[in-house]
This record gives structure tokens, sequence and C-alpha cells, in this order.
């Protein structure tokens, strides 16, 4: 790794403890995020094991704890914590969502998901930009925490997005890594062959998962992988299964 690459999975691994820290202040934000999380199902051992957060609504809380700890501005917008407004004024990226960090299979944070807290116009996801440190194609969510247990059980089972894993760990489908969202890749088949010759596909239940299930199969094949779908309807996917 360079100087650029060390500094950023330092910034990505600062923003998280200060991410750790806003979910479980004594605030009504903190409360409702806690409160989002319970009724999702999701219990303090599986807010522990994802390593979960809550970014605030304040628009410089993040940078200012970032540039506390001797961080650049360019290096913060590099890695993708901070916008830069017209004015010059730096701003937190991610707002009012619970964090969800992404980690690489060594266990060192590469980027973050956020999904929002309230309803507004913004998109219910916001994702990292790519990085030096983070390319999706090569990433598949969670596979930190369910290595050992594809390997141990000889499969892999693979959902589309975050809280889609979340939820199947959470009912001890412990097996279980997402695509974050992207068409599974040559590289993400290849990132899992390492750990097992076999997949079960379990992408959501509407035309754009059906399709997105019938080329990620022939990924796996031409991958040497066996390929085999779950079936999850009447059920959207996984999560609300």
């Amino acid at each position: 790794l360079d100087t650029l690459e060390l500094a950023m999975l330092q910034a990505n691994k600062q923003a998280l403890v200060f991410y750790q820290r806003c979910l479980v202040e004594t605030n009504p934000q903190s409360a409702k995020a806690r409160a989002y999380l319970q009724k999702r199902g999701i219990n303090l051992e599986i807010i522990e094991k994802f390593s979960l957060g809550l970014s605030s609504d304040n628009w410089q809380d993040l940078y200012n704890f970032l540039k506390h700890n001797k961080f650049s501005d360019d290096l913060l917008k590099q890695v993708g914590l901070v916008g830069q407004a017209q004015s010059g004024r730096y701003y937190d990226k991610f707002r009012q969502r619970i964090m969800i960090p992404i980690f690489n299979n060594k266990g060192e944070v590469i980027a973050f998901g956020g999904r929002v807290l309230v309803d507004t116009d913004s998109p219910k996801y916001l994702n990292s930009q790519e990085t030096k440190v983070f390319n999706k194609r090569k990433t598949l969510y969670a596979l930190n925490v369910a290595q050992s247990e594809i390997k141990k059980q000889g499969f892999g089972l693979l959902v589309e997005g975050y809280m889609d894993a979340i939820s199947m760990h959470t009912y001890g489908f412990n097996n279980t890594v997402a695509s974050l969202g992207t068409a599974f890749s040559i590289e993400q088949a290849r990132l899992l062959g390492r750990y097992a010759r076999k997949v079960l596909f379990a992408y959501d239940n509407d035309s754009a998962g059906i399709q997105a299930t019938i080329r990620a199969i022939d990924i796996a094949r031409e991958n040497f992988l066996q390929a085999k779908v779950v079936l999850l309807a009447p059920a959207k996917d996984p999560d609300e299964f």
C-alpha cells in the first residue's frame, strides 16, 4: 500500500469511530436510529458484528472530528467522506443516515453505505465513491464476517444489498455476502471462489433481480462455480422474506 492508501484507510477507520459513537449517544436522533434498527429486527449483537453507526444531521460534525485528528481537506475529499460547496465550505457527505461500513477481507474499512433515516428527496441509500482503496467490482459486502462460514458450509449465499445481508446474518445465515447492488462481476466470482466452489443467488424477486440472477449464473459458471437460485416468492427480497 502507498502512503495515500494508508491515509485513506486511517481516515475511514476514524470516521467509523465517530459514526459508532453517534449511534450510542443520548440524544433524540440517536434514539430514533436505535429504534429504527430495533424495528428492523437488528439487535445489539448484529450492530456490533457489522460495526453499524450513525451520521449526525449537522453539516460539519464528521469534518471537524477528522480535522481535529489531523487529516487534510484534500484527503477527506478523495476518500469521499466530505464534499466542498461552491462557497469553498466543506460539508459531511453522509448526514442523518444509518452508517454501514464496508470492509475488505482483511477487516479494513474501505468505504461506507448510508441508509436514510427520514423520508426526504435524498436517495434511500448513499454509497462511497470508488477510490484507491475501494472498487465495487472487487468487493463483496460482509465477506470479512462470512468467509469462515462460507468455507465451513462449502457455499456462499449471495444477495443484492446491505440490509439483505444483515437480515440473513440476523437469522443465522452466516455465509451470506452482498454484491453491493451492482451486477455480479468476474472479480467477485473469483473472490468467492477462494472460499467455496458453490454459490446460491438470492437476489430481489423483481424483473431487475431476475435479469441480474440470469447474468450472474453465467458469470459464476464461467468461473467454475456451481450456481443455484433461491426462490423467495412471494417476498420481494431476502429481508422481507
